[in-house]
């Protein structure tokens, strides 16, 4: 894998995006987990396999960060590149920062890879 700054995809390319076909190994999904619940930007983190037809060489798992607008993208991208850089299991993976009103974020919750960023309350346990 690879430390993008940032996956550029365009209008109109197509994206395959699922459920990984080889997951990341617990220990790699647990620590994208601990770094998701630090950044303070994200408005969801996913952790999908995606396939994006000219610009990826093939299907690979990748960290999706959802951020609340196109503008916060570069301290969102900061963020996750530093805690990446500290990270003693992580060395390597492809990021896609993702503003909320994305065509792709429908398609990216469709696969059911979402990391749990918020701590739940113990009193919301009959909801």
């Amino acid at each position: 894998m690879e430390l993008f700054e940032n996956l550029e995809v365009k209008r109109g390319t197509t994206v395959l995006i699922g459920r990984p076909a080889k997951p990341f190994e617990k220990k790699v999904s647990d620590e994208l987990l601990r770094i998701a619940l630090q950044l303070e930007v994200a408005m969801e983190v996913h952790i999908p396999q995606c396939f994006a037809v000219g610009v990826m060489e093939q299907p690979e798992q990748i960290c999706v960060i959802v951020v609340k607008d196109e503008n916060i993208k570069e301290t969102a991208l900061a963020e996750i590149t530093r805690y990446i850089r500290e990270s003693k299991i992580i060395q390597e993976i492809l990021v896609w920062i993702l503003p909320m009103n994305s065509d792709f974020l429908s398609d990216i919750r469709a696969a059911k890879c979402q990391l749990n960023k918020k701590k739940r309350s113990i009193w919301g346990f009959w909801k």
